[in-house]
């Protein structure tokens, strides 16, 4: 399996690594013995399979937050074109 960061991967491929993704691991700042969990860090491991091989991927979310707002920002200003230039 070879890690890789979601980064070096198109929008469009960020999304379907997250979509197709099978399991998800949050980062925690400490986790011990009895169950006791720390906070969550802002970066989670996503695992998956395509076709016989496995990937992992490490998912910064502050970054995939950023990203997300970007796309919907640019979906917005398409939309908002369409409007002024429609008959």
């Amino acid at each position: 399996m070879i890690p890789f960061s979601l980064s070096v991967f198109s929008k469009q491929a960020q999304c379907n690594k997250i979509i197709h993704a099978e399991k998800f691991q949050f980062e925690r700042t400490f986790q011990d013995d009895e169950g006791q969990v720390g906070s969550l860090q802002p970066l989670v491991y996503i695992y998956g399979t395509k076709g016989r091989k496995q990937w992992k991927a490490k998912l910064e979310i502050q970054e995939f937050v950023n990203l997300s707002v970007s796309v919907c920002s640019t979906l917005s200003e398409i939309d908002r074109q369409a409007d002024t230039t429609s008959p």
